[in-house]
Formats: structure tokens, sequence, C-alpha cells
């Protein structure tokens, strides 16, 4: 008996993360934050110029998520999507002297615990 859900399979070819759209959402993205986290420690940009390319490439990996939860509907996607967006409001909160760096590591730390990647169920 059909329910009118994809199958777990149905999703995992649906999934962004296993096509070439994986280099655009998510690759480019994070080549940029290496790349502004380089400039900055070794002093070539300053901190808000590097904090202004961390946070354009948090919401960009946030857009990707966001288009991946609705294409794929996985859970992992969907609370990304959200969780991006707050990380990049907090990182300009530090950039702007607002949050201090041992709460940001808290905060950052706290993120890296990942759920698990499983397809939302209505």
């Amino acid at each position: 008996m059909s329910s009118g859900k994809p199958s777990d399979a149905a999703c995992a070819e649906r999934d962004y993360g296993r096509s070439i759209a994986v280099v655009w959402l998510w690759v480019v993205p994070i080549m940029g934050l290496i790349a502004a986290s380089a400039l900055v420690n070794t002093n070539r940009t300053s901190l808000p110029v590097a904090g202004g390319a961390f946070v354009a490439g948090t919401l960009w990996i946030a857009l990707g998520c966001l288009l991946n939860a609705r294409h794929c509907g996985r859970l992992h996607c969907r609370l990304a999507a959200i969780a991006y967006p707050v990380l990049a409001a907090v990182g300009v909160a530090y950039v702007a002297g607002v949050v201090p760096r041992p709460l940001l590591l808290g905060l950052v730390l706290g993120g890296l615990f990942h759920c698990p990647c499983r397809r939302v169920r209505a």
C-alpha cells in the first residue's frame, strides 16, 4: 500500500548533495570561507572584511540547505537551513563587538553536534 510519499531511495536521488549542485551550493562558499580565514589570519585583510565574507558564505550555505530541504525533505537540511542564518547573525554580532569570543566558541561548538539525516515524515 502506497502512502504517496517518496521512499528514502527516491529522496536520496533528489538530494542536491549527491549531484553536481553540491559544488555551487556548498563547495564554492566553503572555499570562500577558507580563503577569508587564511587572509585574516595572515593579516592581509581586516576582521570586518573577513567577517563580511564569513557571513555571506554562511548565508550562501544556508540557502543551499533551504533549497535542498525543499527538494528532498531531509531533517538535517531543514535544521541547517535554520541554524546557519542564526550562526551568521552571531558572526555579525561578534565582528561588531557585541558577542565575546568565549560565547562565540561555545555557540560554534554547540553547532557541531550533527542530527541524523532522515527525511521528515509528515
